[in-house]
């Protein structure tokens, strides 16, 4: 970004006109990146930091012992008879979220959908729009999700996030059960650990390529390089 970053401004001010300005957005960066973003943009222009930092009240956490899956679901059906509405469940994987969904509706949990990685783009808006009441009144309690829920996902009034897994990182459970209590009010977390859990998160966590496949990556990569206006372009 930072080589396209000073071509535009570069061309901007060959044809004497206002160069575009460049604004990095984030809401994790450490003083790491913050740092190598300034090397890559700083003879862009003058490099400012604009940090909104805010304190707001943490959830309220409940983690329980590991158990197995059936006892796991007999835990979360008596939670969700009284923790506050609307709330979020994370599972790890879409079969499981849509295996949750008839377990709840069998259970008269009825106000409950699923938001995976396979929800379609359509079938987002409407159960988002169910969830925050976009049409005058919620139609949602319940969301039952993957870590695909929260990816361009704005909505402040959630109450308590389950797992009813073992994220594979903390890094995701902390993100995931602050997405409760955004509003600022009080919000609750609740942690439903099962046997077998472990093995599922370790299977998700971070791979490295080893040399021959990074290899074959790079090679597939470069024999695709179109040379346009002095410049290589490579479909990734």
């Amino acid at each position: 970004m930072g080589p396209i970053a000073r071509s535009l401004i570069a061309k901007a001010n060959r044809n004497e006109l206002d160069p575009c300005r460049v604004l990095l957005l984030s809401a994790t960066l450490t003083t790491f990146q913050i740092s190598q973003l300034r090397k890559i943009f700083e003879d862009c222009s003058p490099v400012r930091l604009v940090a909104a930092n805010k304190f707001r009240p943490e959830p309220e956490i409940w983690v329980a012992q590991p158990c197995g899956p059936d006892e796991r679901t007999k835990r979360l059906i008596e939670a969700l008879k009284h923790l506050p509405r609307p709330l979020l469940v994370y599972v790890t994987r879409p079969d499981k979220a849509n295996e949750l969904k008839e377990e709840l509706h069998n259970r008269g949990f009825l106000r409950s959908d699923v938001f995976s990685g396979k929800t379609v783009g359509e079938d987002r808006r409407v159960i988002l729009t169910q969830l925050r009441g976009d049409n005058g009144s919620t139609e949602l309690d319940i969301v039952i999700a993957t870590s695909a829920f929260g990816l361009g996902v704005d909505f402040e009034e959630l109450r308590c996030v389950i797992h009813a897994c073992i994220p594979e990182t903390v890094g995701r459970w902390y993100q995931e059960i602050s997405r409760a209590g955004r509003d600022g009010y009080a919000s609750t977390a609740m942690w439903l650990p099962a046997i077998g859990d472990m093995d599922e998160a370790m299977s998700l966590g971070v791979r490295y390529l080893t040399p021959p496949v990074a290899m074959k990556h790079w090679e597939a990569m470069r024999g695709s390089r179109v040379l346009r206006d002095g410049r290589y372009y490579i479909d990734l």
